[in-house]
């Protein structure tokens, strides 16, 4: 079973991990942000902070929201 704070933990590596990623070469970013790639690895993003990065992944792994919508698709799946 996650714990509270094993999920806090996991949800500060998710965001450690996010930022600290390099970028793909073939990074595009929409909505008229610009990118110009220099000579050095890009890594994580500019994009959110790290406390926003935080609740986005708050958000994603919700454990409430994520068993509701498997117990969705698990009753739409038997037609009831």
């Amino acid at each position: 079973m996650t714990t509270l704070t094993n999920k806090m933990e996991l949800i500060k590596i998710a965001v450690d991990r996010f930022l600290g990623w390099k970028l793909p070469d073939d990074f595009s970013p929409d909505g008229g942000i610009s990118f110009k790639k220099g000579p050095f690895d890009t890594i994580g993003t500019n994009l959110f902070t790290a406390q926003q990065a935080q609740e986005m992944f708050e958000y994603v792994l919700d454990t409430n929201a994520l068993a509701e919508a498997a117990l969705l698709e698990i009753r739409r799946k038997l037609g009831k």
